[in-house]
């Protein structure tokens, strides 16, 4: 639990940081400043539950992983600024930089295949009574929504459903959600 601890007093501790900060923090480190360092990771924290966040949306079979990839996300980005300390290639975008070495740590580490789930994460509790596969088929209107929720019944990510159906994760989410606030809408309507 030492990471949702952590996560949980992230915000106390840790002041709200954007790019320019994350920049004039980059330049200090660079001209050695040993503070930097400390104030980069920590003030970046909050980027990786973002990450890790972003991550669980994506793959949402992977919950219980939760814990690992936040612990995957503070070590990818304590290594990253590390690095930043040694390397003197110029980075552009700071904060871009540490969200995408970030997001490929994660990706990289937790690359699983179905058979390496565990059997309580087989499904997405949302799609298994036959009840609920009913009513969420019935708010299916396009030929897309019935894809795009048929392919998140069989365990896909969004990237992977976003890959398949030649669309972005933007419209593959955008859709999920619009079925979800309709199956919502109904489910009310019933009760």
């Amino acid at each position: 639990m030492y990471n949702s601890e952590l996560v949980a007093n992230m915000r106390s501790h840790c002041e709200h940081t954007n790019n320019k900060k994350n920049t004039a923090l980059y330049e200090r480190l660079r001209s050695g400043d040993a503070t930097a360092r400390e104030k980069l990771i920590c003030d970046n924290m909050p980027l990786v539950l973002m990450v890790v966040n972003e991550f669980i949306d994506d793959c949402p079979r992977r919950e219980y992983l939760r814990d690992d990839l936040m612990g995957d996300g503070f070590l990818a980005l304590t290594k990253t600024v590390n690095n930043l300390e040694r390397d003197r290639t110029p980075v552009l975008h700071m904060t871009a930089y540490l969200v995408a070495t970030i997001r490929h740590a994660l990706y990289k580490a937790h690359e699983l295949t179905d058979e390496e789930l565990p059997d309580n994460c087989e499904a997405v509790s949302m799609y298994e009574a036959p009840d609920t596969l009913d009513l969420l088929n019935a708010c299916c209107l396009t030929n897309l929504d019935t894809t795009v929720l048929s392919l998140r019944q069989r365990g896909y990510s969004l990237r992977s459903i976003s890959t398949k159906l030649s669309i972005t994760r933007h419209i593959a989410r955008r859709t999920l959600t619009c079925i979800s606030e309709r199956f919502e809408q109904r489910k009310k309507n019933l009760l």
